[in-house]
């Protein structure tokens, strides 16, 4: 009943974007914002129904307000917003201080990626001009470190990376790979954009929100993003651009063009008539859009898979995936026995509005109480700030250690058994044949992948 609600996003996009064409950049942001004010309408919905309710008073960091504002104003609801504490002084401090500790305690469990790291900093000569130009973040670039060390003994290639943090480096430096970071303190000025949305209609609306609440809804949330990001975006365009003409390559790569600062190089390079690649860098999902002439998959049963969603055959290209190689490789040398008996948990997310995270662990600790003499190990995604379930494992007496210092193929090693949201990382505890459980998390919205139906599990 819900599949609608998971594309419908997509589509109410893509339809602003044929209207709009100059709002293209925005096309994930967009589609994510949706997704997540669907949702949230929904909870309310299926809360309000089950209970006389006449009032929503909503903290804003729990709920997506716009969607609580229009849901009131369709049900005739009052509706009020909790004024947000300031977070103590001493959280911040453990905060800030967890920040600057994170290297000191990696170091000290790989004491041998130090030097590579220190020695990243240093500068490292880069062409002006290449034939093939890449642009990444750290992890998705670190990832295909094989395939591009066997690109460039072919061709001059110029790598460039967006803003990076101390894990994007550490993975750039550990795969000896070196490139130019985009500079955030000389953004060109961007022009001013008109943030003024046209929806003409929608042609399905999900059962549980009016067409007309939708539309609005829509484009309350584009117009809003566009203020909040628009000269942000446009510059990112601008520097693409700017540092294409420069390179003048025959061939943009990068790693996720849906994105604003991917899809900037792509447009940038397609308005030079330069093709334009996109190595995938997970596994994909019921909703799988690119925007770059053609995208690298791996293998013939995700071609076969992303062809009977709707994929044009011409634009997948078959390839490899190099970094599970390297997986299958550790994986002969390394397979750690520990006791007391040891539990992987792998999470999944962006990090924005997860208020069903606790849920999920609230549950699972739950039912895991009765192991208390085993070890657990959680891993989170690296955008997710899940620091709260660490308190949580201790309400129910179970021994957990958050995010600890491993890199995921050391996490699986550790591991007897991994138990897994739907996460691209699961594919490695299967690699190392590992006994791996599916318990998702439950989202009304999830936007599900190609491994949720893997044969594996």
């Amino acid at each position: 009943k819900l599949r609608l609600a998971v594309t419908l996003p997509l589509k109410i996009t893509q339809q602003i974007i044929s209207i709009h064409p100059h709002l293209q950049l925005w096309v994930d942001v967009f589609r994510s914002q949706l997704v997540k004010a669907l949702s949230h309408y929904y909870i309310l919905h299926r809360l309000t129904t089950k209970t006389s309710c006449r009032k929503v008073i909503v903290s804003p960091v729990s709920l997506y307000l716009p969607a609580v504002r229009q849901f009131a104003r369709d049900y005739h609801l009052t509706f009020q917003v909790i004024p947000q504490t300031p977070t103590p002084f001493s959280s911040q401090l453990q905060h800030h201080l967890s920040l600057y500790l994170e290297p000191i305690r990696w170091f000290l469990a790989h004491p041998q990626e130090l030097s590579p790291f220190i020695l990243s900093f240093l500068p490292a000569p880069s062409p002006s001009r290449a034939e093939v130009l890449i642009f990444s973040n750290g992890l998705n670039l670190a990832s295909y470190h094989t395939t591009i060390k066997a690109l460039s003994k072919l061709v001059t290639i110029k790598i460039v990376t967006d803003k990076q943090n101390f894990k994007d480096r550490l993975y750039l430096a550990k795969y000896s790979i070196s490139g130019q970071q985009l500079s955030t303190r000389h953004l060109f000025k961007a022009p001013l954009i008109n943030s003024k949305i046209t929806l003409t209609h929608i042609k399905s609306t999900p059962w549980f929100i009016r067409q007309s609440s939708l539309r609005h809804l829509s484009q309350e949330i584009i117009s809003q993003t566009v203020k909040a990001s628009g000269a942000k975006i446009l510059a990112k365009k601008q520097q693409a651009q700017h540092l294409i003409a420069q390179v003048q390559p025959k061939l943009v790569i990068t790693t996720h063009d849906p994105g604003p600062s991917g899809l900037s190089f792509v447009t940038a390079a397609q308005t030079q008539k330069i093709t334009t690649l996109l190595l995938l860098h997970g596994s994909p999902s019921l909703v799988h859009f690119f925007y770059s002439d053609f995208q690298l998959i791996w293998g013939s049963i995700m071609k076969r898979w992303l062809i009977q969603i709707g994929l044009p055959p011409s634009k997948l290209k078959l390839g490899g995936h190099p970094i599970y190689v390297d997986y299958k490789r550790y994986f002969n040398h390394h397979q750690s026995k520990s006791w007391p008996i040891t539990i992987g948990i792998l999470t999944t997310g962006d990090g924005n509005y997860e208020w069903h995270q606790p849920l999920y662990f609230w549950d699972l600790f739950c039912h895991l109480r009765s192991l208390r003499h085993c070890r657990f190990l959680i891993r989170t995604h690296g955008m997710q700030h899940l620091r709260p379930v660490a308190q949580l494992a201790r309400h129910f007496d179970l021994k957990v250690s958050l995010n600890p210092p491993l890199h995921l193929e050391e996490f699986v090693a550790q591991s007897d058994f991994i138990i897994t949201q739907n996460s691209t990382a699961a594919l490695v505890p299967l690699i190392a044949h590992k006994p791996t459980i599916l318990l998702d998390s439950w989202f009304p919205f999830l936007d599900e992948g190609l491994i949720k139906s893997n044969p594996a599990f």
